[in-house]
């Protein structure tokens, strides 16, 4: 299998030198280099592309312009398993951060040794390849999409020297799933325990999670070993760590920063070597401001950090949770009937986030018909906000806009129509942040297939800046 890499860069000698570098071969595999001078050269290229495996594109080139960013923004969406390297000899902090945040891997400096592009690449490549099982699944992964970058991250931290991840969201955002899902992409047979330290009772959390010697307390018959010493060469899943008892907090700082426990009422202290993942629903930050949670524990746990938003801020993302719990659910895979899509987007989902999409969805099965959720499968109180004018980025709030303009030159229809769109849009961007075509189509209340063309049309009457619209709108591929 070869392995296909593009570079964009506007110096030949850099594409020459590159090229050298890296036709040799990477993982012992041949390949195939192909140089572009222009991003249009690339873009025009990617239409008919089969799948790329690496990209290496120059920030800048001599127009001046950074095509890099909005490049790797057009690689990313096309090939979200792509491994994609910007590159420049110039250190633009600011640029090669905008790049990483539109899905780039990481930045190589031109100038870099031989052996360290080399292995770079190989690196990324292997990391890709290593992530790609626990991104298998029956539903393709929006572009972008929360779950598509956490995917990305999750090899990356279990091979890392991070001894701590902390998971944050409100309730309903899919903490646990993030768990799982690193549960998922570990070795085979490393400890994976999960604790809900809210579900235990706090004169009890300590001997839970330490274990316990023999007469520690009445009822200790017995020595007993606790949670954590079980994940011994693994990790352990504390959620809800905010209900933890201050004497749990210290000990469990202990534990982490000298990898040894001590079970209740024993002096003996026990190596363990553990790695902690960390969730709530409470603003743990605000609970170190009140003085309800260890400082030093709080930044202990956040070595690493991942951020689940609210369904209601990602609301592009839909499709793919609906596909993903339709492929998943008991007795499926199940199909939609056409305009269900559509009706649960413009839910709101404010109350539980994912949990609510999702046991809206259970819900629908019980009046299915022949694996098929139909409208009449729609929870009758979904219906009811629906009707009631929840729409995207909405959420109560009555809107206007005005468009103004000069009386001694009025607008065409065609003009105020453009300017009535883009206010639409910037409005819907501004309540629910970024959105899919159909969101964008839905929140205008024209139909999905007229959306391009109309779009194309504000562009090329330069009614509205390209740069803008790319971060208003997701691909016009998306689903």
């Amino acid at each position: 299998m070869t392995i296909t890499i593009f570079h964009m860069d506007d110096e030949i000698q850099i594409l020459d030198r590159f090229e050298k570098i890296l036709s040799g071969g990477l993982l012992d595999k041949p390949v195939k280099v192909s140089g572009f001078e222009t991003a249009k050269a690339l873009e025009i290229a990617l239409t008919t592309a089969p799948p790329v495996d690496v990209f290496i594109l120059d920030l800048f080139l001599r127009d001046g312009i950074d095509h890099g960013t909005r490049v790797t923004r057009v690689c990313r969406e096309k090939y979200p398993n792509s491994v994609i390297f910007v590159c420049s000899s110039a250190k633009d902090l600011k640029k090669i951060r905008s790049s990483l945040k539109e899905g780039a891997t990481d930045f190589i400096a031109k100038e870099s040794k031989p052996a360290e592009i080399i292995a770079r690449v190989e690196a990324a490549l292997k990391s890709r390849v290593e992530s790609l099982p626990f991104g298998e699944s029956k539903s393709k992964p929006h572009a972008g999409s929360t779950m598509s970058t956490i995917r990305l991250r999750v090899p990356h931290i279990i091979n890392s020297a991070v001894n701590c991840l902390y998971i944050e969201g409100e309730s309903g955002t899919g903490k646990e799933v993030v768990a799982d899902c690193l549960a998922d992409s570990m070795p085979k047979g490393t400890p994976f325990i999960k604790i809900n330290c809210g579900s235990i009772p706090q004169a009890l959390i300590a001997s839970e999670l330490f274990g316990h010697a023999r007469g520690a307390f009445t009822g200790a018959v017995g020595e007993r070993s606790g949670l954590i010493e079980a994940a011994n060469g693994g990790w352990v899943f504390l959620d809800e760590i905010a209900t933890l008892p201050p004497d749990a907090q210290v000990a469990l700082l202990r534990a982490i920063d000298n990898q040894e426990i001590r079970r209740v009422g024993s002096t003996k202290e026990r190596p363990v070597s553990f790695r902690v993942v960390s969730a709530t629903n409470e603003s743990l930050s605000t609970l170190v401001e009140q003085g309800k949670f260890r400082r030093d524990l709080w930044q202990r746990l956040r070595e690493t950090e991942i951020t689940l938003p609210p369904l209601r801020k990602r609301r592009h993302e839909i499709p793919e949770l609906i596909d993903f719990f339709c492929a998943t659910m008991r007795g499926g895979p199940y199909l939609l009937a056409p305009t269900v899509l559509e009706a649960l987007s413009h839910y709101s989902w404010k109350e539980g986030n994912i949990r609510e999409l999702r046991n809206c969805l259970r819900a629908m099965t019980e009046k299915s018909i022949n694996r098929t959720l139909t409208p009449g499968s729609i929870p009758e109180n979904i219906w009811e906000a629906i009707d009631g004018g929840v729409t995207p980025g909405d959420h109560g709030k009555n809107h206007s806009i005005t468009i103004k303009w000069k009386s001694e030159k009025r607008p065409s229809f065609d003009e105020l129509s453009s300017k009535l769109l883009i206010e639409i849009l910037r409005l819907e961007f501004l309540a629910s942040g970024k959105m899919s075509m159909r969101g964008a189509a839905m929140a205008a209340g024209i139909a999905k297939s007229s959306m391009p063309a109309k779009l194309k049309h504000l562009v090329q009457s330069g009614a509205i800046d390209t740069d803008e619209l790319t971060k208003m709108i997701y691909s016009q591929e998306d689903t």
